[in-house]
């Protein structure tokens, strides 16, 4: 199972993120256009805010993350089912 930086690939407009992670530390021109959202609830693993693109596999507002996000909450299910399928795979 790989993880892919969006901005390694070729053409990387292709694909819209379902999540941003580490938005802590991005750097001031990396700006991301984000819902308004008043009442979002905050913590670690809760969105800070939603970006108005919606992600390639959730077809969602991709959530914006201060670190890392949880992903049973974030990830479809099929999309957990073939991490879990992959997972068991490697243990073999």
């Amino acid at each position: 199972m790989l993880f892919v930086r969006m901005t390694t690939l070729k053409d990387a407009r292709r694909f819209s993120p379902d999540v941003h992670i580490f938005t802590r530390s991005k750097l001031p021109c990396d700006q991301l256009a984000l819902l308004e959202e008043s009442a979002l609830p905050k913590g670690r693993d809760k969105p800070v805010a939603h970006t108005t693109v919606k992600g390639a596999t959730t077809k969602r507002p991709a959530g914006v993350f201060s670190v890392y996000y949880d992903l049973k909450k974030e990830w479809p299910a099929a999309s957990l089912k073939r991490r879990e399928a992959c997972l068991s795979k490697m243990k073999k």
